[in-house]
């Protein structure tokens, strides 16, 4: 059962102090810090609501080591008590304008996995995919595709200056009558 006062994921914007979500962590990423590889600068979370609507969270690396233990993929949470920026730089992971930082007196409380039902997927179909790379809105989705062709692993650098490879996928949407492919590069 979900708590009573809970916020909406798209209501969320700045010009309130206290929010109160009540969400499914969708995805969990670290971002490394540029100075030293082996160092998160940050945990990046996709925050989920019931309505489906999707937000990031931010923890910086100070309070990666308090979150790490308690936040994982596939489970709700109760939180509040966090910053709420415009997000205008890095990945852009969602289509909502803004994004959440966490800090030592955020709070984050594991619920019973009852409280809604939480499917972390988002699956899109390769039309959808195409139209999202021309307008350049490009966000985390999940697609369903059988590997058909792949290209041999290219060396590659990169921002951070790191080498790393990149190998070429071509998926064949198995969903269509008429076979659309897309091509997707994956990092090693």
């Amino acid at each position: 059962m979900e708590p009573e006062g809970v916020d909406r994921v798209a209501d969320i914007k700045p010009t309130k102090l206290e929010w109160n979500l009540v969400v499914g962590v969708a995805r969990i990423y670290r971002m490394p810090c540029q100075w030293i590889s082996k160092d998160a600068y940050s945990m990046e979370l996709v925050l989920q609501d019931k309505h489906g609507d999707r937000i990031l969270c931010s923890i910086p690396c100070e309070s990666v080591s308090i979150y790490e233990c308690l936040m994982k993929e596939n489970r709700t949470y109760s939180m509040s008590n966090f910053i709420v920026k415009v997000h205008r730089s890095g990945l852009k992971v969602t289509s909502h304008k803004y994004k959440l930082g966490v800090f030592l007196k955020t709070n984050a409380r594991i619920l019973s996995d009852d409280v809604f039902p939480f499917s972390p997927f988002r699956f899109t179909p390769f039309r959808e995919i195409d139209e999202m790379c021309a307008s350049n809105n490009i966000f985390l989705i999940d697609c369903i595709g059988q590997v058909v062709g792949k290209e041999s692993p290219e060396n590659i650098v990169t921002k951070s200056g790191q080498s790393s490879k990149r190998l070429r996928l071509y998926l064949e949407d198995v969903e269509l009558s008429s076979p659309k492919f897309f091509v997707s590069s994956v990092l090693l």
